[in-house]
């Protein structure tokens, strides 16, 4: 389960900043559009895959939850332990204190099972706040060149079969959006985190050795 739980935290930090994709117009009013509207295009995914935005919210979600993913790779080791040392004496031990391990290896494994489900929430809830932020910024970035530019629409180049390069508005958006890059490191999330931290805290106990 904790290799589950590290394995996703890297990939959502890998993609976690990739634009969605927008529709693209349909045959039966792309004509339409062709003639009465403006149509320029933006590479939003290259954006962000520099953007000084989309880096400080992967270096704020690992500075944020990767203690507490440390904390759970011990307590996996520690049940493993728990569960080799039974493994190795049970046959050694007296009824009660086969019983009294039995407990302990039942108790640290549940708590384990909560502490992992608490984290993937906690750090999806984190994740998709720096994501509705940077979104924010990006569509009034596309808004403010598309105003300058006079465009009806802009299209994701992604949605889009062909396009000339006279119509790629990638670069001024780009500028407009690390305009809005944030001057210091965001510490958004961090009340959700020291509130998961707390509540870890009160069943340490149940985990020790």
């Amino acid at each position: 389960m904790m290799k589950h739980v590290m394995m996703s935290m890297g990939l959502v930090m890998a993609v976690s900043f990739a634009m969605p994709t927008f529709a693209a117009p349909t045959a039966d009013n792309a004509s339409d559009m062709a003639t009465n509207c403006k149509i320029e295009v933006v590479d939003v995914g290259a954006i962000l895959q520099s953007s000084a935005q989309a880096n400080q919210a992967k270096t704020d979600l690992k500075a944020q939850f990767g203690k507490r993913a440390k904390d759970l790779d011990a307590q996996q080791q520690q049940l493993q332990t728990l569960k080799d040392n039974f493994k190795k004496n049970q046959l050694t031990m007296n009824q009660s204190d086969r019983s009294a391990m039995q407990d302990k290896i039942s108790a640290t494994e549940q708590k384990l099972i909560n502490d992992e489900k608490q984290f993937e929430h906690d750090f999806e809830t984190a994740r998709n706040g720096q994501m509705t932020k940077i979104l924010g910024q990006m569509k009034s970035a596309i808004a403010a060149v598309a105003a300058k530019n006079g465009d009806t629409l802009i299209l994701d180049t992604h949605t889009v079969l062909y396009a000339d390069d006279s119509l790629d508005v990638t670069d001024e958006v780009k500028t407009a959006f690390e305009s809005a890059a944030p001057s210091s490191p965001s510490t958004a999330g961090q009340t959700t985190d020291n509130a998961s931290d707390a509540n870890q805290t009160n069943t340490d106990d149940v985990s020790g050795s």
